[in-house]
């Protein structure tokens, strides 16, 4: 017999990301395929358009790019982004094109 499913999803990630500050059980509660897009979502390169700064915020459900002018427009961003609380700075990481990698901010 002929099996017309040819698709099969990829593997579901067992442990969230390293940036995402959700529990190991509010994890396993989303669908496998809610874990895929965050995982999917997930990047390590800066996003930001030219003349912007490229930051990330570790928000609850994954990271948050945002590309601007300081750290400040950077924080007002973010918590322009998250459903509830507050944006912090100890959440916020800054590009660093020399060494290729996102730093935490430091004031």
């Amino acid at each position: 017999m002929k099996n017309f499913w040819t698709y099969s999803a990829p593997l579901t990630p067992t442990d969230p990301p390293l940036a995402c500050t959700m529990s190991r059980a509010e994890w396993e509660q989303l669908t496998p395929g809610y874990r895929r897009a965050i995982w999917k979502d997930h990047t390590e390169r800066p996003c930001a358009a030219h003349g912007w700064t490229s930051y990330r915020y570790a928000g609850r459900y994954g990271t948050i790019m945002i590309g601007a002018t300081s750290t400040q427009d950077a924080l007002n961003e973010a918590n322009r982004s998250l459903t509830h609380g507050v944006a912090s700075i100890d959440r916020l990481e800054i590009w660093n094109a020399l060494t290729g990698l996102y730093e935490k901010v430091t004031l």
